[in-house]
């Protein structure tokens, strides 16, 4: 555990959890990290399934050249929980961003734009996955 997890656990300090939110038809839904609570889950992770085989399938593009580059690596550093890395790779999966992506692709359709919000910084990982997801 990292020396600053641990001082706050000692002082009784919680992290303030992340939260995403996206607004659908008026309707504000709100997902937090892991949280599978939600009525549609099977099909959030359906979507969930698609956007990792899109982003495993076509790699991701080296933007300052404008080609396509290497594949998909999980940026498994950005979780700085003390897990073993395939543990990482599949909490990357379940940050409330994805969450909330995958949600607003399930209910509309192209060429809406969706629109996340977040009160916590968006990791690198899951915004270099998110441009995968037009």
């Amino acid at each position: 555990m990292s020396q600053v997890r641990k001082e706050m656990k000692d002082k009784g300090i919680k992290a303030v959890p992340g939260c995403s939110s996206i607004e659908l038809d008026g309707l504000l839904h709100e997902f937090m990290m892991g949280d599978w609570s939600h009525p549609e889950e099977n099909e959030i992770r359906e979507i969930l399934r698609d956007m990792s085989k899109r982003v495993h399938a076509f790699g991701h593009m080296d933007t300052s050249k404008r080609v396509h580059a290497v594949r998909h690596e999980p940026g498994i550093s950005d979780v700085l929980h003390n897990m073993v890395d395939e543990e990482k790779e599949n909490a990357l999966g379940e940050h409330s961003e994805r969450l909330a992506i995958a949600y607003g692709l399930l209910k509309t359709k192209e060429p809406t734009v969706i629109r996340i919000v977040k009160n916590l910084r968006v990791c690198g990982d899951c915004h270099e996955v998110t441009d995968y997801q037009h």
